[in-house]
């Protein structure tokens, strides 16, 4: 507990960033933390996109996730390989994560028209019925051992719902965080 006290206090202190590989304790990068003010401008613009994806029909949004899993399957020893760099995680494990990613969005692909369509039901009234609205943004905090895997399973669902997606990452995986934002965007 410690350790982590510390950990946090140097971030603090230092407002970066570091992906430093496990293995051998060499730094791969480092980024800016960001202010409250930059925060709260992201917040501002995911909310201002969301209301435009939102008004996007469910065909579309499906486009976009089929286009995700091209990148995927397009980026998987890339993505794989940044594991392995950034959290030690091997190689053959990143591919499997990347491949769940991707058969999750097919999941969704094959499915989010049934899902999210209307059920209607009977009641004492004239028609009754459920139906799925987006809701706004959904904000993921997220660990840092499946890196990828965990973002898709909240993101894709969400996304497909017509919902934004904001993404606070493990601060040792950002270098992952910033790769499943530039596939995303």
């Amino acid at each position: 507990m410690q350790d982590l006290i510390g950990f946090q206090n140097r971030l603090m202190i230092e407002k970066k960033l570091k992906s430093i590989n496990p293995k051998n304790n060499i730094k791969l990068c480092s980024w800016d933390v960001p202010s409250l003010n930059e925060i709260n401008i992201i917040i501002r613009k995911t909310a201002q996109a969301q209301m435009g994806w939102s008004e996007i029909d469910l065909v579309s949004r499906l486009d976009y996730v089929k286009s995700l899993v091209h990148i995927l399957n397009l980026r998987a020893k890339e993505m794989s390989a940044l594991m392995a760099d950034e959290m030690g995680k091997p190689k053959k494990q990143g591919m499997v994560e990347i491949s769940k990613c991707a058969t999750l969005c097919e999941y969704y692909l094959k499915n989010s028209e049934q899902v999210l369509s209307d059920k209607y039901t009977e009641t004492e009234f004239y028609e009754s019925f459920v139906t799925y609205r987006p809701i706004g943004l959904v904000f993921g905090i997220m660990p840092w051992n499946f890196p990828f895997w965990q973002v898709f399973r909240y993101a894709i669902p969400s996304l497909i719902a017509g919902n934004g997606v904001l993404l606070k990452h493990a601060s040792n995986i950002q270098g992952c965080a910033n790769m499943i934002n530039d596939c995303m965007v």
